[in-house]
């Protein structure tokens, strides 16, 4: 509906109230036996609030990947979230071009790749010889000499348009979600097991480690595209020790989007996991 105000005629805007929550858990047992899995905080998000979108992210490093220098599933959950919010607000930049989920992710990939070889290259031209073979001593032993340490994490990433209230969203692994349109018709948002992987490889033949981004290629079948979105929230899977899919269809059976965010801000912390949610919610003016 047009609104006139003072003889101008415009089209209001829609914005959303987003809200990100992030909790450390406390460490599960194993954890006690092991320094080297001690790190807290691998789960992280973030929010990048724009005048026509906002963009956000949740990423869920794995738990049980042990601690190299500064390479960790901790570390590699973050990058993802600040190599996403660099490449959009790149392509956020360019009004001649439609925002597009898909070149986002891509170019996030490329972006985060270059970030940890070049991390890599930086950490292994500071140790001298033997520190470079305990390096090497340091990643497992695959077989024909072959060495490789990886670190894994879930990421979903995406926008909400503030003109169109489309909801874009990128989900690669175990985190899901919801969301309600105009209509108050809520959809869930499945989890998936495709995480991404990063791995340090060191072969005999080359003369110092190499760094590589491992996902998978379909990345337009993990993007959805919902329209006339009135709220929305994706949560990762550190928040029930049920399976996230069943807490969802529990947790859909409420009457409201607002129940459901009750819910979810006050379960007890039964995985000793970390977890992560984000809200948003449609403000029209």
């Amino acid at each position: 509906m047009k609104h006139i105000i003072e003889g101008f005629e415009y089209m209001p805007l829609t914005y959303y109230y987003l809200e990100l929550l992030v909790s450390p858990g406390p460490r599960k047992e194993k954890y006690k036996s092991n320094p080297a899995m001690r790190e807290l905080g691998e789960d992280a998000g973030g929010i990048l609030t724009l005048p026509r979108a906002s963009f956000f992210w949740i990423a869920d490093g794995t738990s049980e990947e042990s601690v190299l220098y500064d390479f960790s599933s901790r570390i590699f959950a973050q990058d993802l979230g600040l190599c996403y919010q660099k490449v959009a607000l790149n392509e956020y930049k360019n009004k001649d071009i439609k925002l597009n989920l898909n070149i986002i992710i891509k170019k996030t990939f490329v972006e985060i790749e270059n970030l940890w070889k070049e991390r890599l290259k930086k950490r292994w031209d500071k140790l001298n010889e033997s520190q470079q073979d305990q390096f090497i001593n340091n990643l497992i032993h695959c077989g024909d000499n072959t060495r490789r340490r990886s670190w894994s994490s879930t990421f979903l990433g995406g926008f909400i348009n503030y003109e169109t209230m489309e909801l874009m969203y990128f989900n690669a692994g175990d985190c899901g979600g919801f969301f309600n349109n105009l209509n108050d018709e809520m959809t869930l948002i499945i989890p998936n097991r495709k995480r991404i992987f990063i791995v340090i490889d060191c072969y005999p033949e080359d003369q110092y480690p190499i760094c590589t981004l491992i996902r998978a290629s379909d990345i337009e079948e993990k993007i959805g595209n919902e329209k006339n979105v009135k709220n929305f929230a994706f949560i990762t899977d550190g928040n029930t020790n049920r399976s996230l899919n069943k807490l969802l269809y529990t947790l859909l059976e409420q009457n409201s989007i607002q129940s459901i965010s009750y819910l979810l801000k006050r379960l007890r912390q039964k995985t000793y996991d970390d977890r992560a949610i984000l809200f948003g919610s449609s403000l029209d003016y």
